[in-house]
């Protein structure tokens, strides 16, 4: 698949993510992303060394706990959607959010993952989340890259 966006003029997202290639710079300055080109990460829940994403205005007492019981993950703490594509480059395995979050905070991120083969699973019943709900608060959740089987 292929999707574009415009790039926000708010200095930073334009420097470091890989995801941004200038040379794929559309007429109406748009970034174009291949998705097809993204690829999530295979690993094993109990490998060592798993990279975790987490936002640091949003770390809860649960959430750390979940990460302490990772063998020794690597915390990486970033923004927003980031989390999402970082998972669906491959450059992180797994991203926890077990706090409040809408339809709209996650719908784009989860279909771009899911296409790169990662998955956003609801984090307490495991089954993938779902949209057009009643509510549009999201459960808590858990994206991951590709979990091998």
């Amino acid at each position: 698949g292929e999707g574009a966006y415009r790039l926000q003029e708010e200095g930073g997202a334009e420097e470091g993510n890989s995801l941004l290639n200038k040379n794929t710079k559309n007429k109406n300055n748009d970034f174009k992303i291949e998705v097809s080109k993204l690829r999530a990460a295979e690993f094993s829940p109990d490998e060592p060394g798993l990279i975790v994403v987490a936002s640091r205005s949003h770390f809860d007492p649960e959430t750390q706990k979940f990460i302490e019981r990772l063998n020794n993950p690597a915390l990486v703490s970033v923004g927003s959607s980031l989390k999402f594509m970082l998972l669906a480059e491959g450059k992180a395995h797994l991203y926890p959010r077990l706090g409040r979050t809408m339809e709209w905070d996650t719908a784009a991120g989860q279909a771009i993952l899911e296409e790169a083969g990662g998955q956003v699973l609801e984090f307490y019943s495991r089954r993938p989340l779902t949209y057009n709900k009643e509510s549009l608060v999201n459960p808590p959740f858990l994206a991951t890259g590709k979990v091998k089987r």
